[in-house]
């Protein structure tokens, strides 16, 4: 653990909202009920939202021991209830668990086809009481441990999951559960709400083609998506759940399984050209295949996997304890990436600069954890405490 003191980050916001004459325009919410369910739409353009950011502590990167890893995926980040934090070691099969302010509690699991043991750890979830529940994609199980970190037992997963994204929700997880074809097929998504004795969908599903590609100029053939294809993108703070299941900018919000709101902004998506793919990926995607590099030229990407209509709006969510949205957007017609920040009621408050961390996990006080890459690409956890109202 690294103690970093009180070191202000000021978020950069990108455009001022601006009537003709130059002079700022306000911006204006306005909200209706729609068979229960609240919709709120926020018009105008991006405004400056003031927010400063305090590094408390870092979790990782160390030579030995607990805080030996550095490479941290943010389903292998979970935070529980009393404030403690688990981070999966997926290098060496373990899952270790810090106290709020860095002080290891315990490390459970190794590598091993054995009880308590994981072939391919993959997402951890730490529940309200303390137990440990670890996916094991190697397994296709859930693996519990006590909060003592003893073995409690190994559960079969019935549900198709790819490994990423499992959240403790209401007594039970949030999972996002994906079909995904061998060659030509439809790829679905689904938001699972998991308990001891039942499984609901929450929102809709989300569903694209996907096909065999060959990348000639790599030599390798793969299932791929279309560019810009339809995602789920989603988050939760174990009471209310968010999700944009579209291209749009257009979020569900969930009170458990029933949707509550909707929240919008007039932000519409850029429609996907050669032109765009060429502007976010320059000569081409660039592959690692076999420790080989390789890039795929831009005409032979499009003409292969072909592209959604639309390039998608939001690529990330987060949600605070008391309800605050943070949204990872781009700005259509550039690369730019900035955060939006929604009021727990929907009403959009400002945009900042994407340089700003963005949550991974909150803490039940505001405070959250960021995962930041240092020179070498060396990944840590990340401490933060969040000052609204303040730029300085």
């Amino acid at each position: 653990m690294s103690r970093l003191g009180r070191v202000a980050l000021a978020g950069i916001a990108v455009l001022v909202a601006a009537c003709a004459d130059g002079t700022p325009r306000p911006i204006a919410a306005t909200r209706m009920d729609s068979a229960g369910v609240e919709l709120v739409a926020s018009v105008g353009e991006d405004v400056v939202y003031p927010l400063s950011l305090n590094r408390v502590l870092q979790l990782g990167g160390e030579a030995s021991g607990p805080e030996s890893f550095y490479q941290i995926d943010p389903s292998g980040v979970s935070v529980g209830e009393a404030g403690r934090v688990a981070v999966l070691d997926r290098q060496s099969s373990q899952v270790s668990v810090f106290e709020s302010d860095g002080r290891h509690v315990l490390t459970v699991g190794r590598e091993g086809d054995g009880p308590g043991e994981f072939r391919y750890p993959s997402s951890v979830a730490l529940m309200p009481d303390g137990e440990i529940v670890m996916f094991d994609y190697g397994k296709r199980a859930l693996v519990r441990f006590a909060s003592d970190g003893s073995l409690l037992d190994q559960l079969s997963f019935g549900v198709p999951y790819n490994g990423r994204g499992m959240v403790p929700n209401g007594g039970g997880l949030m999972v996002l559960s994906q079909n995904a074809p061998r060659g030509d097929g439809e790829l679905i998504r689904r938001l699972l709400h998991l308990t001891a004795t039942d499984t609901v969908q929450v929102g809709p599903i989300v569903s694209s083609s996907s096909g065999n590609v060959f990348y000639e100029s790599c030599g390798v053939r793969m299932t791929q998506p279309p560019l810009f294809a339809a995602d789920l993108v989603w988050a939760t703070n174990g009471r209310r759940t968010v999700m944009a299941p579209g291209p749009e900018y257009s979020i569900l919000v969930f009170e458990g399984t029933e949707l509550v709101a909707v929240y919008r902004r007039d932000v519409a998506p850029e429609s996907a050209t050669e032109a765009v793919v060429t502007r976010m990926l320059g000569e081409g995607e660039r592959w690692d295949i076999g420790g080989r590099e390789c890039t795929v030229p831009i005409a032979e990407l499009i003409e292969e996997r072909g592209m959604g209509a639309t390039v998608p709006i939001i690529h990330g969510l987060a949600l605070s304890p008391t309800g605050e949205i943070w949204v990872d957007r781009v700005v259509p017609g550039s690369e730019e990436r900035v955060v939006d920040l929604l009021a727990p009621d929907g009403e959009y408050r400002g945009t900042v600069g994407a340089d700003l961390p963005f949550p991974v996990r909150f803490l039940p006080d505001g405070r959250f954890f960021a995962i930041e890459a240092d020179s070498l690409d060396l990944e840590r956890l990340v401490l933060y405490e969040v000052h609204p109202g303040d730029s300085g």
